[in-house]
């Protein structure tokens, strides 16, 4: 009789459970974020400091070095790996990691041009990619990204015109493009800053 007891408070408690709602979240949280990483590490030809050596499947990506990740959903918010020596080029598989809100890998040496899909980070606010060999131009649909607060190319190889669109950053309070070659004048929207 004691048993039946045990067995019916059990199954009471299991029910129960089913009843509330639930969160599932995988070995390695959210996938996308976890596969984009993986990507950008893949795009990175030299690591000589080995800063990207944790970056494997043993342990969680939040804990991966230079990842930090929101508390409530597991997704990646910020990118820090400055002075880390890296050499390659950025991911346009950045573009998923879509609650990233810094960015920030200044004083390596990452060539080639800023990927398009940038333009998919929405919450970004801090976006500096200074101090590396980007080439190409600036992408006109940074302004899609409408949190950036800090927009830091300076030290590059960029060319082409300042995008006008820039000046629709309303948030934007730090602009640094000095040292590449870009060519032009400075654009007049840039004065609704």
């Amino acid at each position: 009789m004691e048993n039946f007891r045990y067995l019916h408070v059990l199954a009471l408690l299991l029910f129960t459970n089913l009843l509330r709602p639930t969160t599932v979240v995988s070995s390695f949280g959210n996938e996308t974020d976890h596969l984009a990483l993986l990507k950008f590490k893949e795009s990175i030809v030299a690591d000589p400091q080995g800063f990207l050596n944790s970056w494997n499947d043993s342990v969680h990506f939040c804990k991966w070095q230079g990842v930090t990740c929101g508390i409530r959903h597991q997704r990646v918010t910020a990118l820090n790996l400055p002075h880390s020596n890296l050499h390659g080029t950025i991911s346009p598989y950045i573009g998923n990691l879509s609650s990233l809100r810094t960015f920030y890998i200044p004083n390596n040496s990452l060539s080639g041009k800023i990927p398009q899909q940038v333009d998919r980070l929405f919450r970004l606010r801090h976006l500096n990619l200074s101090l590396n060999i980007l080439e190409g131009g600036i992408p006109d649909n940074l302004s899609f990204c409408r949190e950036l607060i800090i927009i830091s190319f300076g030290s590059n190889r960029l060319t082409g015109k300042i995008p006008s669109e820039i000046g629709s950053l309303m948030k934007l309070v730090h602009l640094n493009l000095e040292k590449n070659n870009l060519t032009g004048g400075i654009p007049p929207s840039l004065g609704n800053l």
